[in-house]
């Protein structure tokens, strides 16, 4: 019976003893995992922060670049102007320069024009009154024209005529050049003087003083001056027989055809 009694004692001692031990291993699990908690807590904003600092040092280095790359479209956009503005100069220098070539080699070279047109009466004054033979074999009227350098420097004609013609009306389309006109290759210098002359029947010579018909004269010349370049030059004029002052004209015609200056 004692035997009994005492191990009953025994269990009682034992529950007793595991429940006080029970709140106390609870008490130390807590607190093992509030510690480990607090440890985690203090590691996380440390784990943090090499992130964000990889995170600001990207956003600087992509700024660096952004600026970078707009300080060089500046650049080019500058250049771009720069190469514009002396392209610019330099197209402007190139046309002056050629306008100067032109100018100072239109200064130099040839210039031949018609002038001094002149009516040449041979006849004395009785033959003038009563003339004696008609048509233009020997007819003693002719008409003059001279063509003369005004240049500074000598030509080469290449062709050189004059045409009168008498005619009671004509148009300007009726001014053809003539048969028979051939190439020369004369050379004339300087305020030299080249004069051509045809002869007008004394019939015709008779109509146009009377005012039956009109004289009407053109010529052409092409030249070719020092440089290699060639140029033409031409008239056309209708003869005014002389009025009551004795002086006669050579009134110009047919401006606007190639009659004219080059």
């Amino acid at each position: 019976m004692r035997n009994v009694i005492a191990l009953v004692v025994l269990m009682m001692c034992i529950g007793v003893a595991q429940s006080q031990q029970t709140p106390a291993n609870d008490h130390l699990r807590k607190a093992k995992q509030g510690a480990v908690e607090q440890t985690r807590a203090e590691k996380s904003p440390v784990a943090k922060v090499p992130e964000v600092a990889k995170a600001e040092a990207k956003a600087r280095s992509d700024w660096w670049l952004v600026s970078l790359t707009g300080a060089l479209v500046v650049v080019a956009l500058g250049q771009a102007v720069v190469f514009f503005y002396q392209w610019r100069q330099l197209k402007e220098t190139v046309k002056a320069t050629r306008a100067n070539v032109a100018a100072l080699t239109n200064a130099e070279r040839a210039h031949l024009s018609f002038e001094r047109f002149e009516i040449l009466d041979e006849r004395n004054p009785a033959q003038r009154v009563y003339p004696t033979t008609l048509g233009d074999a020997n007819s003693p009227i002719a008409v003059s024209v001279d063509l003369k350098n005004y240049g500074r420097t000598p030509a080469t004609i290449t062709t050189f005529w004059i045409t009168p013609i008498v005619v009671e009306t004509f148009q300007c389309i009726d001014l053809t050049r003539p048969h028979g006109a051939v190439t020369l290759a004369q050379p004339i210098a300087p305020s030299a003087t080249d004069s051509r002359a045809k002869t007008i029947a004394l019939d015709e010579w008779s109509d146009i003083l009377a005012g039956r018909r009109k004289l009407v004269i053109y010529g052409h010349a092409e030249y070719r001056d020092i440089f290699g370049e060639s140029h033409t030059s031409g008239f056309a004029c209708v003869y005014i027989p002389p009025g009551p002052d004795h002086s006669e004209k050579f009134a110009p015609v047919c401006l606007d055809t190639h009659w004219y200056n080059d």
